[in-house]
């Protein structure tokens, strides 16, 4: 009964345009604040505007990964043979990779003024292949992990929704509740025991949300603690605690603060459209 309740729940249509160019909007906006974060010499009320900005913005990336789980884990796609789904989206991602790849190589050796000698583009193409052209290509790995665990994931979406939610409980303890333990305590625990790390859960929740109901004005309130959350955390961390080796810890994607913010936003774009 549990299991015919769950896909019933499902909301048969994700906003994926307006999705997408909100993230893209973020992604803009997260990159201007980052610019003056890491300059060395700003005026201190510039800083804290980019704090703001990059607190509002730091739900980009998670956006676009519950995004990929809400459109590719869906029960309807179960039965697609493993070898069609990762040969239709590996071909297609493998092209971008090749074409940006010999773009920023070009463009490293103009820059640079590097010779241009065999064993430079070699290990220039070597470099590209394992690590990226360039530091923000990190999302196109995220992105083909992400594919190789999608018919994996389906099966497990399809099953019991307690297990899904366990899950997700126990991806957040590890990538978000742990860390912050380990930063408040000073006492290190085993990284072994949670192995549902990464960005896996992101990946996984974009698909639960798809059936899961909370008013808005708890989504509202959640986006909003986020946001003092993020901005107090980092003012905490810079001033009264001048903690240096962790003043980025509520910066990052998978800390508790952003996951909760991302988790609103993504479900308040799902009601707005559903709203209508």
């Amino acid at each position: 009964m549990e299991s015919e309740s769950w896909e019933s729940s499902e909301r048969s249509f994700v906003p994926d345009n307006l999705i997408r160019t909100l993230a893209i909007t973020l992604v803009i906006l997260l990159h201007a604040a980052n610019a003056t974060l890491q300059s060395s010499s700003v005026p201190e009320a510039y800083w804290w505007t980019a704090v703001f900005y990059k607190s509002l913005a730091l739900p980009c990336v998670p956006l676009f990964v519950m995004l990929s789980g809400a459109l590719l884990l869906k029960r309807t796609k179960l039965n697609e043979p493993i070898r069609v789904f990762l040969k239709k989206r590996l071909n297609r991602l493998g092209l971008a990779i090749v074409f940006w790849g010999v773009v920023y190589l070009i463009w490293s050796f103009f820059i640079t003024q590097a010779p241009v000698t065999l064993v430079n583009i070699g290990e220039g193409i070597l470099y590209s292949l394992f690590s990226g052209a360039y530091y923000h290509f990190w999302f196109v790995y995220l992105i083909v992990g992400i594919y190789l665990v999608t018919p994996i994931l389906r099966v497990i979406i399809a099953g019991r929704r307690k297990v899904i939610r366990y899950l997700i409980v126990l991806w957040f303890i590890g990538v978000a509740i742990i860390p912050l333990v380990e930063m408040v305590t000073g006492h290190t625990l085993n990284p072994i025991t949670f192995v549902l790390s990464g960005w896996l859960g992101y990946f996984v929740l974009g698909s639960y949300l798809k059936r899961v109901k909370l008013r808005s004005a708890i989504l509202y309130g959640l986006l909003i603690i986020s946001f003092v959350w993020t901005v107090f955390g980092n003012w905490l961390m810079n001033y009264p605690l001048e903690c240096m080796q962790c003043n980025n810890y509520f910066f990052d994607y998978l800390s508790a603060n952003i996951i909760v913010g991302s988790f609103a936003l993504f479900l308040i774009l799902l009601i707005s459209i559903h709203s209508y």
